[in-house]
């Protein structure tokens, strides 16, 4: 991992938080420390398995995709929806 590529998939997050909370949660494009915190969890998440293999096998040669690249944890979609506006 690189710092570009950090910082690159910190942006992509950031990007998904904010369409995720409309905006809320953030001034002048800066997220308060709540949702920053969802973001650098999400981010390391993601960076720490950027390929989305859930299982790996050698003999017979088997690999595993989990059912979604991307997505928040329980725990961080608790934060993300204090701060969602819903759609009326």
């Amino acid at each position: 991992m690189t710092a570009d590529q950090a910082t690159a998939v910190i942006g992509v997050v950031k990007a998904m938080v904010s369409a995720h909370t409309r905006g809320v949660g953030f001034t002048a494009d800066e997220p308060n420390d709540e949702l920053s915190a969802v973001i650098l969890s999400a981010s390391a998440r993601l960076l720490a398995n950027t390929s989305g293999v859930v299982r790996e096998q050698m003999g017979g040669l088997e690999v595993q995709y989990g059912s979604a690249a991307f997505g928040f944890t329980l725990p961080e979609l608790g934060v993300l929806n204090r701060y969602r506006k819903m759609a009326k």
